[in-house]
């Protein structure tokens, strides 16, 4: 009897604690940009229900030459799943961009960001910037800057929100 009393009382405190933090969750900035390929937008609306990495990057950043094979890998392995990935660039230039892109091709979606307003939106603090969405639209988990080691962490965060 007393047992099932401490349980009640730890879940109420459990779910009560879950409901609250669920609310003070950061969400997703919406955006809306065009696509680098210049074939229509890509927005954050159009992806609700996914869990969604987005990756904020630049031509000139060394460690986004490493991390795009490794999205592609991501990518091509949880698509079905429900994983969508966003790689916005923030290059004035889209030339300059569009040339990282010959050498290292995305097989996700990348949109364009000059004006640097969704950029901004996230607050980066360093080059390439990662969020990831879960299914509910919050930020569930942020990754500044890349090492190759890091895709094994990033991996494990995407598989436990699909």
């Amino acid at each position: 009897m007393k047992r099932n009393i401490v349980l009640r009382i730890g879940f109420y405190i459990l779910a009560t604690y879950l409901v609250t933090f669920s609310s003070w969750a950061e969400t997703m900035k919406p955006f809306s940009l065009p696509s680098l390929s210049g074939e229509g937008t890509v927005s954050s609306e159009s992806h609700k229900g996914k869990v969604i990495l987005v990756d904020f990057w630049a031509s000139w950043c060394e460690p986004c030459k490493a991390s795009f094979p490794a999205y592609n890998e991501l990518y091509e392995k949880y698509k079905d799943q429900g994983l969508e990935i966003i790689a916005i660039n923030i290059d004035d230039n889209k030339e300059n961009a569009l040339e990282f892109l010959d050498k290292y091709p995305a097989s996700f979606h990348v949109a364009s960001d000059t004006g640097k307003n969704t950029a901004q939106a996230y607050n980066l603090s360093t080059m390439p910037s990662l969020f990831i969405i879960d299914r509910s639209g919050n930020i569930a988990h942020t990754h500044a800057g890349y090492h190759k080691g890091d895709m094994a962490e990033i991996e494990q965060e995407v598989k436990s929100m699909l």
